[in-house]
């Protein structure tokens, strides 16, 4: 072979080859953009809501069931009545990337806008005139478009859709429909949640989830909604995406994101620029904690530096009042402050509501000894117990409202009396004296997450170095705030152990996951081979 025809050989090959990755790269998101009004909050592609089994871990977790992803998949079952042949309907949705879009109409109830790629003619013809003898078609024309409404036989609307560009887009709201006309055919500035991601490469995920942080509001039931998870929540990206990986732990779930802009919230600020820290602290959370938060910087020093600079800025009612009791000795309890932050909320039960435990590493406890003495003693009254002794555990008593706000910040608010003691390498404050005994008591007989199989090794693992951490014991947290409203997600509860929210930082970038743990079977023999359908989560 000639040198010249190899050089030709060559060069059409990385011509093509640049090719293949310029079209890779220029394909972008798979979601249909052009169409989604601007009030979206929440933008969903899948190629699998539609298909029969979509089950991930050796739990047969349906990751149709779970959050935000259920309400697409009930949606789609309105196709149903477009026609009575379930084989052609399947024909029509199999391996497609639907999009969905979630537009806020009250204040708990969403639009929702599916998007069905249409292949050819022959699937246009029969959507132009459905069969079915549970419904009658009407149409009408808005801005020279025509809108196929659906209602039931009596006349009542069920549901609109429109034919364009071939795609079919449906919604139970026909004004939405007339929202998608107008999106198309204007020249309108591109939204958040568009100008963020209608470029991103996601034809490798069956599923991927792009919303405004507000959505998880819909999510997260109201009894649980405290004001501890929503200042916890501002530590996440305000436009968030996720991911559900094609190759696929049996052990877990997990929930990836691209990453996004990070927030300026006061915790983030003082973490962004620090890697994080393992966890190696189980012996001292109590097995009854039903959420668990957790802040953690290895670099002790930058850490400290940033954190004493935030406080000395960060005004507040009740560190006025600590510094009016002990004057420049409460410069302790800051200056001895290490880089971690634990926040446990624990079960709730008859005599025990919204009972936490805070753990912030701390040295020289030798020196704040003799000044919480007086700091419990100077802001108690004469007539109330200020110091206590319970299994050889100092217990301070301080009534000063919010004292853990006015010394870490809005993430720890709930403390109107705070009762505080010392744990090794923690100093330890509770909201409550009874849940203060209990945890000694938990850490003493070690009832704690050191000698618990399912949270043994929690944070232990992959990506240790997680700026922040949120772990929810699904079956505890039920026991918070009566579960009242939000949604019951009972797929989940019944299959899933915890659930892990945490977030790394790189400087400006903070990269969220989400992490489903499935309850560890009782049985020691191992289980058969899990059955994973065929095609990438």
């Amino acid at each position: 072979m000639s040198r010249k025809i190899i050089v030709t050989i060559l060069l059409v090959s990385v011509i093509a080859l640049a090719g293949y990755f310029l079209f890779r790269w220029s394909k972008g998101s798979s979601a249909a953009w052009k169409y989604i009004p601007s009030n979206a909050i929440v933008v969903i592609t899948s190629e699998h809501l539609q298909d029969s089994l979509y089950e991930a871990t050796e739990a047969g977790v349906d990751v149709k069931r779970l959050p935000l992803l259920d309400i697409a998949s009930d949606n789609l079952s309105l196709l149903n009545l477009l026609t009575p042949d379930a084989k052609k309907l399947s024909v029509f949705l199999k391996g497609k990337t639907i999009s969905y879009s979630y537009h806020p109409r009250t204040g708990t109830e969403w639009g929702i806008l599916m998007y069905i790629p249409i292949a050819n003619e022959d699937e246009s013809k029969w959507l132009f005139n459905p069969q079915h003898g549970n419904i009658r078609v009407l149409q009408h024309t808005f801005q020279n478009q025509r809108i196929t409404d659906i209602n039931d036989t009596s006349s009542r609307p069920l549901f609109s859709y429109l034919v364009k560009d071939d795609y079919l887009i449906v919604s139970y709201f026909g004004d939405l429909i007339e929202d998608v006309v107008r999106s198309s055919s204007i020249s309108i500035q591109s939204f958040k949640l568009k100008s963020q991601f209608a470029k991103s490469h996601d034809s490798n995920y069956g599923t991927s989830i792009y919303l405004k942080s507000e959505a998880w509001k819909s999510v997260v039931s109201s009894g649980n909604n405290t004001a501890t998870f929503r200042e916890f929540a501002k530590n996440f990206p305000e436009l968030q995406d996720f991911h559900i990986d094609a190759a696929q732990d049996p052990r877990k779930l997990s929930i990836q994101s691209g990453g996004g802009e990070s927030p300026g919230y006061y915790l983030t600020e003082l973490l962004k620029d620090n890697q994080g820290s393992p966890f190696t602290s189980h012996k001292h959370i109590s097995q009854q904690t039903s959420y668990f938060y957790r802040f953690a910087a290895s670099d002790k020093d930058a850490f400290k530096k940033k954190f004493l600079n935030w406080h000395e800025k960060n005004k507040s009612e009740a560190w006025e009042k600590i510094n009016y009791h002990i004057g420049k000795e409460s410069s302790l309890l800051t200056e001895n402050f290490g880089s971690e932050l634990i926040l446990c909320q624990l079960e709730e039960n008859n005599s025990i509501n919204d009972g936490k435990i805070l753990l912030a590493e701390f040295s020289n406890y030798d020196k704040l000894r003799p000044v919480l003495l007086k700091l419990a003693k100077l802001s108690t009254s004469e007539s109330n117990v200020s110091v206590d002794k319970y299994q050889g555990y100092d217990i301070y008593s301080v009534p000063i409202p919010e004292l853990p706000a006015g010394l870490y910040g809005p993430m720890f608010t709930g403390f109107s009396v705070s009762y505080i003691t010392y744990v090794a390498p923690y100093l330890v404050i509770s909201n409550n004296s009874q849940v203060l005994q209990n945890y000694i008591t938990d850490y003493e007989n070690h009832i704690t997450w050191k000698q618990s199989p399912e949270y043994d090794s929690i944070l232990t693992k992959e990506k240790t170095d997680a700026q922040l951490s949120l772990v929810v014991n699904l079956r505890k947290a039920q026991s918070r705030g009566g579960n009242q409203g939000g949604k019951n997600y009972t797929d989940i509860t019944s299959k899933i152990e915890s659930i892990v929210f945490r977030c790394h930082y790189y400087g400006n970038e903070a990269s969220p996951e989400i992490l489903l743990y499935p309850k560890k079977k009782t049985n020691c023999k191992k289980s058969t081979q899990p059955h994973f359908p065929q095609y990438g989560y």
